[in-house]
């Protein structure tokens, strides 16, 4: 996850964030389907840790495969945690244009 106020910043500067406006989507079924997606991607992450890869599954293949195994899986983790760090910002953009919008 992205931990620094840097990282983050860089990355709403990366994305395209929705705007909360008159004629767009309902704020509350836009935040409701952003979390929905969050919650399936923690979820998707507690899966994928559950079938990490074991060293008796690959031994057969050869001495240097688990590791590999366990690379590519350590990617696939960071793939999903990617996605989750963007819906975060994208989640908290949302948040924030809210609370400005109710603070007015």
């Amino acid at each position: 996850m992205k931990n620094t106020m840097q990282e983050k910043r860089a990355l709403l500067e990366a994305l395209c964030v929705p705007t909360i406006h008159l004629n767009g989507s309902d704020p509350a079924q836009l935040t409701d389907s952003l979390v929905e997606a969050y919650r399936a991607l923690t979820e998707a992450c507690r899966a994928l840790n559950a079938c990490a890869p074991h060293g008796r599954d690959y031994y057969p293949q050869g001495p240097r495969v688990t590791g590999k195994a366990c690379a590519q899986h350590m990617a696939r983790g960071q793939k999903l945690c990617d996605v989750m760090d963007e819906l975060r910002v994208i989640l908290d953009s949302v948040y924030d244009q809210l609370t400005a919008s109710h603070g007015q």
